[in-house]
């Protein structure tokens, strides 16, 4: 699994659309809708800050927490398909909650927040459905029962429409970096196929955003989980400030990954 690299600067491409949920290249989250770029800013690094946090110099011993916003695919392909006799719904949900429950992060202020995100309709293609969280980010102890309820009972069914979520996952992170920063936010997106609906459906538009976010202070680094494949995320998550996709074909690989980013965010 690919920590946060570098040193918060990024190359921020343009002509990313968002709609409904602000500009994530930006701390902005207004609610108007239309076009809008995702390059150009400076990288949050210029000040020598850690990536992750809006605060300068080195990064050993002073973030006070890590926030991690999760934005897990629900699509219908996670419960359509098995990883040795187990769904890919199963799979995630449990990983998650066993991460929720490990005793490795006693002694670790970690904070968590989950969206899901799939396509219904026309309005799943609006940013502001995942620039707002199903469970807000807080303290593993206090939202771990929130979140195990919103997985089991979440109605999983639909199409991929990556970019919206990718998106709204960026625009919530970065609106909570700017109040915290001293703390680690970032994004981690978990999906197990291409986007299929929701323009723009390129890789290049979904690299550029992972460059704004990681970038553009306040520098948000994006993670990337492909559930049973790689997919076509290596790239992103490059572009994110975390080298590499990391792949997921059992619980038991989601929950250690989820807990080094949570314990160690910049690597060993």
């Amino acid at each position: 699994m690919g920590t946060t690299t570098g040193d918060g600067t990024g190359a921020a491409g343009s002509g990313g659309v968002t709609s409904g949920g602000g500009d994530p290249s930006t701390s902005d989250t207004g609610s108007s809708s239309g076009g809008g770029g995702v390059g150009g800013a400076a990288g949050a690094g210029d000040d020598g800050g850690c990536p992750g946090t809006t605060s300068g110099g080195d990064c050993s011993g002073r973030v006070e927490a890590v926030n991690l916003y999760l934005m897990l695919d629900a699509g219908t392909s996670m419960v359509d398909h098995e990883v040795d006799g187990v769904l890919r719904w199963d799979l995630v949900t449990t990983g998650i909650n066993e991460f929720l429950a490990s005793p490795e992060l006693t002694g670790h202020a970690v904070n968590v927040g989950i969206q899901f995100f799939a396509w219904v309709d026309d309005s799943s293609c609006d940013v502001s459905n995942y620039s707002t969280a199903s469970v807000d980010i807080g303290p593993v102890a206090d939202v771990s029962t929130a979140i195990a309820s919103e997985l089991e009972d979440h109605e999983v069914g639909g199409l991929t429409p990556s970019f919206p979520a990718l998106s709204g996952a960026i625009t919530y992170a970065k609106s909570w970096a700017a109040t915290a920063p001293n703390e680690h936010t970032a994004v981690v997106f978990l999906t197990d196929g291409y986007p299929t609906e929701c323009e723009p459906q390129d890789l290049s538009a979904l690299v550029e955003l992972a460059a704004a976010s990681f970038g553009n202070a306040p520098s948000v680094p994006v993670h990337l989980f492909g559930i049973d494949g790689a997919w076509n995320l290596d790239e992103i998550a490059d572009a994110g400030g975390t080298s590499e996709a990391a792949v997921i074909v059992s619980a038991e690989d989601l929950t250690a990954d989820l807990t080094s980013i949570a314990t160690t965010p910049f690597g060993d």
